[in-house]
């Protein structure tokens, strides 16, 4: 009739990826090292500047914010979707 529901995998989004190397276990890819450029040091600097005089909370949560996706880049370089323009990236 169809697919058996209760089946592990039954459903595209609970499909498991394995690499066929290593005898079906899962490998993560390995973390990387962010770096910003000196120019974007320094605008990050500006932009926390200035939403510290205004709003030091807000301050706060953008500096959290950044650095929680530099985090998240780190642990899982290959996240997101490639871009045309730029397909070495």
């Amino acid at each position: 009739m169809g697919r058996d529901s209760r089946r592990i995998g039954s459903s595209p989004s609970r499909r498991i990826r394995f690499c066929r190397r290593n005898c079906g276990a899962a490998v993560a890819a390995p973390r990387v090292t962010v770096r910003f450029t000196r120019r974007a040091t320094e605008d990050l600097r500006e932009i926390l500047d200035y939403l510290s005089a205004r709003n030091p909370a807000a301050a706060d949560r953008v500096r959290q914010s950044v650095a929680a996706t530099v985090r998240l880049i780190a642990d899982r370089p290959h996240i997101g979707l490639r871009n045309s323009r730029a397909p070495a990236l």
